[in-house]
């Protein structure tokens, strides 16, 4: 597990803070001015234009001047700082630095120091308003730089257009139920819309989502119904690789989620941050509930949330209690549609083998002499 927790932070309102040799920290201040407007740096060494290119652009790299790395004064500097790097080439001076900085609840990074470092400066693929920061804790640089290659790759140039554009699109989407307009967004981004708001044809975009949400207000007319649904979902024997790919896009995709504990955490982790979980073990035993009383807390989550999935763990071949909530639901008048995980690999057969048989045997049987090799003798 992961022992720290990714954040994007504002650099826009407050300058960050770098601290140290002006060469050791060179890619730093150019890291952080691709974000910061202005980057705050306190430094022995002389930087100008001429010694240094990262400051020839005037304005955004600020050298605080009367205070080198070595100053008690650059002690009271660190306060209400979004982040801090240090690197003054004096192990014992970046430590006393690091730990005022942490005592002060700053971020705080020292190259290729981890036991001093609160952050780390990740590998980043910009295609602002979206941004994907890669980040293997300091300990393979080179590793998070081959991932950032392939994101780069992946992503168009152009995927912040889809941000700003669904960003514009939320006060046209916002009266519809949450499952419907996160399901809305979903089509645009996996369909030809996508491509035209990429391409910068959003005139067409325009009037392909006037006929998409055209349709979505029929469909909702016509079923008479805010969109509410109940899925009885196999999540399988534990991995999450074992969930056919329509329980993983209900998971990724419910509102409200109740599971048993046989269900893993690693198929837990599929469902969104904002999806409610609720822990239920059904059975006879003293603090288990009743089905009676299961299904009644599944219907009333469906009256207020837009998809509800009861996940069921274990081996669906050994427990068929999906099986048994589906039909329970049934019987109770409440729809469900139930969806098992992905195809299991069958028993294995088995087979007797048998003692060969010699040429002389099948000539003797008549195996080769069969009328039907005649026939291919003669085709």
């Amino acid at each position: 597990m992961s022992s720290h927790f990714p954040i994007f932070v504002d650099v826009q309102t407050t300058p960050p803070l770098v601290i140290g040799d002006r060469d050791l920290l060179a890619s730093k201040i150019r890291l952080l001015l691709k974000i910061a407007p202005v980057v705050d740096v306190v430094t022995a060494t002389s930087m100008t234009a001429s010694t240094c290119p990262i400051v020839a652009d005037a304005g955004h790299v600020h050298v605080l001047d009367g205070v080198t790395p070595h100053d008690d004064a650059v002690l009271s500097m660190l306060a209400g700082r979004p982040l801090v790097i240090i690197e003054t080439g004096d192990p014992l001076r970046n430590k006393r630095l690091a730990v005022h900085a942490r005592s002060l609840g700053v971020p705080v990074n020292v190259p290729d120091t981890i036991p001093l470092c609160s952050f780390f400066l990740g590998s980043i693929v910009d295609r602002s308003p979206v941004i994907v920061a890669i980040s293997t804790a300091g300990l393979a640089p080179v590793l998070a730089q081959h991932i950032r290659a392939r994101i780069e790759d992946m992503l168009a140039p152009a995927t912040g257009k889809l941000a700003h554009y669904l960003f514009r699109l939320r006060d046209r989407i916002k009266h519809f139920p949450n499952a419907m307009r996160r399901g809305l967004q979903h089509q645009i981004l996996n369909g030809q819309i996508a491509h035209y708001i990429l391409a910068g044809k959003t005139a067409v975009a325009d009037s392909a989502i006037m006929r998409l949400l055209g349709d979505a207000v029929l469909s909702q007319d016509q079923t008479g119904t805010d969109g509410a649904q109940i899925h009885v979902v196999d999540a399988g024997a534990g991995a999450k690789g074992l969930l056919s790919l329509d329980a993983a896009d209900a998971i990724r995709h419910a509102d409200s989620i109740f599971y048993d504990h046989l269900v893993s955490d690693e198929v837990l982790d599929l469902a969104r941050r904002e999806a409610t979980l609720t822990f239920c073990q059904l059975g006879q035993h003293e603090g288990d509930m009743s089905i009676v009383s299961f299904i009644s807390k599944l219907k009333a989550a469906s009256e207020t949330s837009d998809r509800v999935i009861c996940l069921v763990g274990g081996d669906p071949r050994q427990i068929r209690s999906a099986d048994f909530i589906a039909k329970a639901l049934s019987d109770h008048g409440i729809a469900c549609q139930h969806i098992t995980s992905a195809a299991l690999p069958l028993m294995p057969i088995q087979t007797t083998l048998r003692p060969a048989i010699e040429a002389s045997e099948i000539m003797k049987r008549g195996v080769i002499n069969h009328h039907y090799n005649k026939l291919r003798e003669g085709a």
